[in-house]
């Protein structure tokens, strides 16, 4: 039975904390000064782990501490300025040596899919950085995802030619758009919660993507 598993990108492939932290000074320059120090304070302490996570991802954790003292416009103006910072500044992420392995250890016996909601602009350097391209057979930016989710599996299942017979996985650090839709559609979702948020639906979730790689690894072979 042929076995398709669909990785995120951000959060999950590639992580690092310094983007929020960069992105979060730039949104603090737009806040009053009686609220930028209160902002970055509960950014550090989301971060940290030392408040309940306001949000599902890095991300749209800024967004909700930030929402009610900017416009969507001036976060989206953030947020693509710190995309941009990140093509050019290669420190403020990484792949973990345990998403190397895990991705030679699946390679063989799954279809693997990298999809993102970025745009292609911000995902292919990255994916030509950590040579990507040697392990995932699709590569996604614009997703679209939660919306998207089924369709881009639908188009792979189609590309793939694959009859009834497959097994869908979906891992990734953004409930509502990883795991949920795969969950949905009867698939498996292997959620990367490293924040303890509620575990919902997902079929496995864990701290981090070394801590779910062997569960992985044992779906991939049944």
């Amino acid at each position: 039975m042929s076995k398709i598993v669909v990785f995120d990108f951000d959060g999950t492939v590639i992580l690092g904390d310094q983007p929020y932290y960069r992105c979060a000074e730039i949104i603090s320059r737009q806040l009053t000064s009686s609220y930028a120090d209160t902002f970055l304070s509960k950014v550090k302490a989301a971060l940290t782990h030392s408040m309940p996570f306001p949000g599902e991802d890095g991300w749209s954790m800024l967004y909700n501490l930030s929402s009610d003292h900017i416009t969507r416009d001036e976060f989206s103006a953030a947020f693509h300025l710190t995309r941009r910072e990140m093509l050019e500044d290669e420190k403020m992420t990484y792949m973990p040596e345990a998403v190397k392995a895990l991705l030679e250890s699946v390679r063989q016996s799954a279809i693997l899919v990298l999809a993102s909601n970025s745009p292609a602009a911000y995902v292919e350097p990255v994916v030509r950085r950590y040579s990507l391209d040697n392990y995932f057979r699709h590569i996604m930016p614009g997703a679209a995802k939660p919306a998207g989710f089924e369709p881009m599996v639908r188009q792979v299942i189609e590309n793939e030619k694959l009859g009834r017979g497959y097994r869908v996985l979906s891992v990734g650090d953004h409930y509502t758009n990883d795991i949920m839709p795969a969950v949905k559609l009867g698939w498996d979702g292997a959620y990367v919660n490293p924040y303890k948020l509620d575990k919902r639906g997902s079929t496995v979730s864990g701290g981090s993507i070394e801590e779910l790689s062997p569960w992985i690894v044992e779906w991939t072979m049944k």
